[in-house]
């Protein structure tokens, strides 16, 4: 197998992913060209990811490949985060059947659990010819997940029978937020917020939270949201 071959089928496997793009304007990175006496094959991705929702986040890999007419290919593929003990996986399957060479476009996965920042994708490859198997290693790409940005909506702030009654919602991507709002109050000639008080934020991203009788009208009312683990800090205020 030619590396000419390689660079050409090369140049879709950034094509592929270009049109799976879960962040924009992310660059496309790929492994060098590693070479075995029956296949050759490198991976790519992009390296700047955000998550979308709560669920998690599947990132595109392609596999660009050639390989003998007997040769199985079979990939296995780890994410893992630096300093933790994220260990995602996945696989790949290239059988006699097959092409002998073109990009196979699979994913890998990251969830919100796992924390956002710095992944690092690795594995094996293992190629089987007859009797004869290779194993090669994947270098190693180091990609990115950041999360994605959310905003507290409708904040607001009345007085009822049982006190100040503070109401939002918290939102991101178009979906309802996870995490806490954090309230906090400061009083008309003030400078200084109280201490927090935690709301807790329902299914539909929706929180409220009665505080004492006694906040005088004309404070000031913020809502913060935090702990959200596939979204980013976001606050609002508001006047009572």
């Amino acid at each position: 197998m030619g590396l000419s071959r390689w660079v050409t089928v090369g140049v879709s496997a950034t094509v592929m992913l270009g049109m799976s793009a879960t962040a924009a304007q992310a660059e496309t990175i790929s492994t060098p060209p590693v070479i075995t006496p029956y296949a050759e094959f490198s991976i790519a991705m992009e390296n700047d990811l955000e998550f979308q929702s709560s669920s998690c986040l599947y990132v595109p890999v392609a596999i660009t490949f050639g390989r003998s007419d007997e040769a199985i290919v079979l990939g296995e593929l780890t994410v893992t985060r630096p300093g933790t003990d994220v260990l995602n996986e996945g696989t790949f399957l290239i059988l006699p059947a097959d092409p002998v060479f073109g990009t196979r476009l699979d994913e890998v996965f990251v969830c919100p659990a796992d924390g956002s920042g710095e992944f690092r994708l690795a594995g094996q490859v293992v190629v089987t010819s007859g009797i004869n198997e290779v194993v090669a290693a994947v270098p190693e790409l180091t990609f990115y997940v950041k999360r994605t940005p959310s905003a507290i909506r409708s904040l607001r702030a009345s007085t009822n029978a049982t006190g100040v009654v503070v109401q939002g919602k918290a939102v991101a991507n178009g979906f309802p937020a996870t995490g806490i709002a954090r309230i906090q109050v400061k009083v008309p000639g003030s400078k200084k917020w109280s201490t927090a008080i935690s709301a807790p934020i329902d299914r539909r991203g929706a929180f409220s939270q009665v505080l004492a009788r006694t906040v005088p009208r004309g404070s000031l009312i913020r809502a913060t949201l935090t702990d959200c683990s596939w979204c980013g800090r976001s606050s609002a205020s508001t006047r009572l």
